[in-house]
């Protein structure tokens, strides 16, 4: 359930350029990026509700831990 929505879209954009700038996908980039979005709208206050990246790939990786390997997604 949302606590507070103000963040979401700056977390969600900042997780797809991060990733799209390491060389995931698009489409995997998209769906780590739901993930930011999701955990930021989930708690209160802005800055503080960021997630880090070692939380965000550490709650990815038991749920999707295939978004998190580059494979043939690499841009050459």
């Amino acid at each position: 359930m949302p606590v507070d929505t103000t963040g979401g879209a700056a977390a969600f954009i900042s997780a797809l350029v991060s990733y799209l700038s390491e060389g995931y996908s698009l489409d995997h980039a998209i769906r780590i990026a739901n993930y930011a979005a999701g955990f930021c709208i989930s708690h209160p206050g802005v800055v503080t509700a960021l997630v880090d990246k070692l939380t965000l790939e550490t709650y990815v990786n038991k749920l999707e831990p295939e978004l998190l390997t580059h494979g043939s997604d690499i841009l050459a």
